[in-house]
């Protein structure tokens, strides 16, 4: 369903005068947004400015910025029955599929630079290795999400088979944030890696709880 429809008291006149309306802009902002960070890492890679350990920075970079763009796109939603800026939604598919591409950039550098994709010492790894297997768990978990991210694959599936297949952001974002406790907590401690753990309990609970505000009246 178009934002438009779910929320046409409160995206009424959203529009520049140049006819541009500003979920359009959302959605152009929002790759701008989501590109950024990849743009910043390469460059600092390039000029050789990321520390003693380049390789670890860039590996450790891109898993934060994946994590952070799952947490951002469980936040949309909550967001949306707040504020009813319905055209804050095509924000979600923008950020999922950051957190995707993050993701397989940060999967891609570990199993190429460490292992050189020998799949035999990778799934040994994944396997002896909890914190590995949880981040690979909320890789795969989003694989399907990016399938179907495009707006046909909800008429071909069915607007309600579709949601459904979408909790699975649930499962990547809480496996995502378990990935980074147990990779940080031995070194670093509670206050470095729990509170993402947290703010993925926090969203949890808006969902769970479906916290919303009261009704507002409608505009003129």
């Amino acid at each position: 369903m178009d934002m438009e429809k779910k929320y046409p008291h409160y995206t009424r006149g959203w529009t520049s005068k140049s006819g541009s309306s500003l979920k359009e802009r959302v959605q152009r902002w929002g790759w701008v947004v989501v590109q950024s960070p990849g743009v910043v890492l390469g460059f600092l890679w390039w000029k050789d400015r990321l520390g003693a350990n380049p390789v670890e920075a860039l590996h450790h970079g891109l898993g934060r910025w994946t994590l952070y763009f799952l947490l951002a796109t469980l936040l949309v939603s909550p967001l949306v029955r707040w504020t009813r800026w319905g055209f804050l939604m095509p924000a979600r598919r923008t950020l999922g599929l950051g957190a995707f591409q993050y993701g397989v950039l940060h999967f891609g550098l570990w199993a190429s630079l460490d292992f050189d994709w020998e799949w035999a010492e990778i799934m040994r790894e994944i396997l002896e290795r909890r914190y590995i297997g949880w981040g690979v768990a909320a890789l795969l978990g989003m694989v399907p999400l990016a399938w179907t991210s495009p707006s046909r694959a909800v008429k071909l599936m069915g607007g309600k088979r579709w949601r459904t297949l979408h909790q699975l952001v649930y499962f990547s974002a809480g496996a995502g944030s378990i990935h980074f406790f147990l990779k940080t907590f031995p070194k670093e401690g509670w206050g470095a890696s729990a509170p993402y753990l947290m703010v993925f309990f926090f969203l949890l609970s808006l969902r769970a709880f479906r916290i919303r505000p009261k009704p507002l009246r409608p505009r003129a």
